[in-house]
């Protein structure tokens, strides 16, 4: 009797430790499941911030990209947009080709930075990403006649680019050539231009004003309404200038050899950026 008395106590004993190991490691497991559960919905709650941030944030990027191309011919926004958001590379930027006479460069040695380079520079630090290249080809002093005559087109109409931003040598050609023949010139290099690339998109533009003129605005004048009659888009830059008869246009255009000086230069670049960025948009987050 003593025995099984002893035998009884040993099996419950047994089976208190077997129970109690049982309850244990139930809770370590239900403490366990509880932990991971909770870290599973930590972990899906800071996803759904993060995804929620990032929507937010693209959102944010697509007004502010909005605001900056706003007024941008949609045929090149397009293009923008890709760059902009990452859908093409850097070495898909944007060629942008300056071409025209001696004016586009710095021509008279001066350490000037003439506004082809003024313009890749603000683009490119406006969109805050490498997204335009800017090519000059400058061809002197030669007038529109020269350059048909002697083919020094030729090679330019050939080049692979985007866009041609063409100065038809209006002041070179000022007092040699009739406008009619530098217009005809100017039709004639603007087709080959087209032949070769009939997806570019091209602007005209005069020369840069030059003061006390008289017969060089009438032919400014007389461009930019054939341009305009033929369906050119013309890049009206003079607007944003004094007039030729106001001595103030001395601080953009030089007294001597009639060259953009800086301030020339940075107030035509300023006008063809309107182009291609919103300027405003800019300026209305630098003041926020």
């Amino acid at each position: 009797m003593k025995r099984l008395s002893v035998l009884l106590v040993i099996f419950i004993c047994i089976g208190v430790v077997l129970w109690g190991r049982y309850s244990y490691q139930e809770k370590l497991s239900s403490t366990a499941a509880s932990a991971q559960a909770e870290r599973e919905q930590t972990i899906a709650e800071q996803k759904q911030v993060q995804e929620e941030m990032e929507l937010a944030r693209m959102e944010e990027e697509q007004q502010h990209f909005q605001a900056l191309t706003s007024g941008v011919e949609p045929s090149i926004s397009q293009r923008i947009e890709d760059l902009y958001f990452g859908e093409l590379a850097e070495e898909d930027a944007i060629n942008i080709l300056a071409f025209g006479s001696k004016a586009l460069v710095d021509s008279q040695n001066e350490g000037i930075d003439p506004w082809p380079v003024l313009l890749e520079r603000e683009l490119n630090e406006g969109y805050g990403k490498t997204m335009f290249n800017v090519e000059t080809v400058a061809l002197g002093d030669n007038s529109s006649i020269e350059v048909l005559q002697n083919g020094l087109y030729q090679d330019v109409v050939n080049a692979d680019t985007n866009i041609v931003i063409f100065e038809p040598f209006l002041w070179n050609s000022n007092s040699g050539v009739d406008i009619t023949h530098t217009l005809d010139s100017m039709e004639i290099i603007i087709s080959a231009f087209y032949r070769d690339n009939p997806d570019i998109l091209l602007y005209v533009q005069p020369s840069q004003p030059v003061y006390d003129t008289y017969f060089y605005p009438q032919q400014e004048e007389q461009l930019k309404e054939f341009a305009t009659t033929n369906g050119y888009q013309y890049i009206d830059f003079w607007q944003d200038w004094p007039s030729v008869d106001s001595e103030d246009i001395l601080q953009y255009v030089h007294s001597e050899h009639n060259m953009p000086t800086q301030a020339g230069h940075e107030l035509w670049s300023k006008s063809i950026e309107r182009l291609f960025i919103n300027h405003a948009a800019i300026e209305e987050e630098l003041e926020e």
